[in-house]
């Protein structure tokens, strides 16, 4: 089962600085911080999405019509905490489970294990919301280099001007370092 989670509080804070990025860019003066600081955030979600990991400190939310058989994959970690499991039962009543399950943190992909079993729901669509923090305490050096590429695809490029294989905005070098940290979902579970 494939999970799509979205961010529900954003990062206070990116990996990359903006002296970091004005010093790769090699650019001068304080023109175009403003762009450059936007790019830095569009930059690191990009590098996200091709990692599947979250690079910055955010909370972010799954939601599922019911409870798997299963462990529950939380995508885009490392998970750091679980904030909170709600769900509505069988007879329409909102529940939480506080206790009772094990955040797996060891594995390439977080993922949550109830000691005894999943509880029933009313199985109404996005019934079972799981809301959880994720991020690097401290970012590779190697994700920092793919998100500064990234921008420089970003900043020398900005009008979407650019056809054929050149458009990518993730090159194949940032690719590449990507790929030395990037989560496999087809992996067995």
């Amino acid at each position: 089962m494939i999970l799509y989670s979205r961010v529900s509080v954003a990062p206070g804070s990116e990996p990359i600085t903006l002296s970091e990025a004005k010093a790769f860019l090699k650019v001068d003066g304080t023109d175009e911080d403003a762009l450059i600081g936007s790019l830095i955030s569009v930059a690191r979600q990009v590098c996200e999405t091709y990692a599947g990991l979250s690079f910055a400190a955010q909370t972010r939310v799954v939601k599922l019509d019911r409870f798997p058989c299963r462990d529950v994959i939380l995508p885009y970690g490392p998970v750091n905490t679980i904030t909170s499991i709600a769900y509505v039962d069988e007879d329409e009543a909102p529940q939480t489970i506080t206790s009772g399950y094990t955040l797996d943190t060891q594995s390439g992909l977080s993922k949550i294990r109830i000691t005894e079993r999943w509880p029933s729901t009313n199985r109404v669509m996005n019934n079972v919301v799981i809301t959880y923090t994720t991020g690097y305490a401290s970012v590779p050096e190697v994700v920092k280099h793919a998100i500064k590429m990234t921008l420089g695809t970003l900043y020398e490029n900005r009008q979407d001007e650019i056809v054929g294989t050149s458009s990518q905005v993730l090159s194949w070098n940032s690719q590449s370092l990507l790929d030395t940290v990037k989560v496999y979902w087809d992996a067995e579970v």
